[in-house]
């Protein structure tokens, strides 16, 4: 079973911009050149920021974040969107007067007077991507009741990561009982879900997440379609030219499907942003070849196992031989990856104090 949550477009926030620019504070307090993961940043920021609204909420919120540094180079700051390329109309300074910047021209539908304009499906900044464990029913506790609804679990990804991402939420497709089997993602798994160990020979989760995510995508666009009297486009922005960031999260056995994709990520090649930019033009991948979905999701094995930028192993407790990834080779090349300039990783590990 699969959900997926669409955010119609929102009021931009700070948390957002922040996280755009994340990857940039290396160079705005040191120096030097911004790297590719600041760039797609920037590139990410001007995406959300296309509404008059959303250019002045981004305004004081970088210039909020800019006043935290003190050792912030501004003449760095001004640069930064010259050096990756892009042009803003939002300006990365401390001491700009965002309530004195210059009115853009309006259109006579713009976002302020346009009433019968229909919000669109924005390209996302990421993906969240929550895999489900085991069923627990019956329990007569409401919290476990809402925390095993999909539509609800959507809901709290969005609260949590913000209206710029896309909530997916995957369950299992074999349940032995009560016991989540994700056999086509981990073949080594036994009739209770249970892996004997992990394999990136074949890449069988990735490619069949990609396979996944691009049906699911297909049958979306078929739904709403078939509610509106004019064909479904995603809204993409000219600057968006990158596959967004994918966020993984596995809940209880869902957590093992994490430490397969650990596994083939090690093993997979480096993909730099400006490669991936490409492979999302040229591969076709059995049919794959919008741009614009491109730009939702990634197109490839490759391209959605480099989007990965944090793995969340939320209550993952597991405890048989085999549901850890205890190879180092797989350790060491996942090592090797950020030496050849692959973006940093990030992994966490959420429990309660039971465990």
């Amino acid at each position: 079973m699969f959900q997926l949550m669409f955010e119609p477009e929102q009021a931009l926030t700070c948390g957002q911009v922040d996280a755009s620019l994340a990857p940039c504070i290396p160079y705005l307090t040191q120096g030097g050149e911004p790297g590719a993961a600041c760039c797609s940043g920037v590139k990410i920021l001007k995406g959300l920021t296309q509404s008059t609204a959303d250019k002045k909420v981004a305004c004081n919120c970088v210039k909020a974040s800019a006043n935290r540094y003190a050792n912030l180079k501004d003449d760095a700051a001004q640069a930064l969107p010259t050096k990756c390329g892009v042009t803003m109309d939002t300006p990365i300074s401390r001491n700009v007067n965002c309530d004195a910047r210059k009115a853009q021209k309006k259109s006579h539908l713009d976002d302020h007077t346009s009433i019968t304009r229909k919000p669109p499906l924005i390209v996302p900044a990421e993906n969240a991507i929550f895999f489900n464990g085991d069923k627990i029913e019956g329990t007569g506790n409401p919290v476990i009741e809402r925390l095993s609804d999909l539509q609800k679990i959507a809901e709290i990804l969005v609260s949590k990561f913000g209206n710029s991402i896309n909530a997916w939420v995957v369950e299992a497709p074999v349940f032995n009982e009560p016991f989540a089997v994700y056999k086509d993602f981990i073949p080594s798994v036994n009739d209770y879900g249970e892996p004997k160990s992990y394999d990136a020979d074949g890449y069988p989760a990735s490619s069949s997440i990609v396979l996944l995510l691009w049906n699911c995508l297909k049958e979306a666009k078929n739904v709403i379609s078939g509610k509106q009297k004019e064909p479904y486009q995603a809204e993409v922005s000219t600057s968006s030219s990158s596959t967004p960031r994918t966020l993984l999260l596995g809940f209880s056995k869902g957590g093992t499907l994490l430490n397969q994709l650990v596994t083939e990520l090690g093993f997979a090649p480096v993909q730099l942003t400006e490669d991936m930019c490409l492979a999302n033009k040229n591969v076709t991948n059995g049919g794959f070849a919008s741009p614009q979905q491109d730009q939702i999701i990634p197109n490839s094995k490759d391209g959605f196992l480099n989007s990965i930028a944090e793995f969340h192993f939320v209550e993952v407790r597991l405890n048989t031989e085999g549901a850890y990834v205890t190879n180092h080779d797989v350790i060491n090349r996942i090592s090797e990856r950020l030496a050849q300039g692959a973006p940093g990783i990030r992994f966490f590990l959420h429990g309660t104090p039971r465990q």
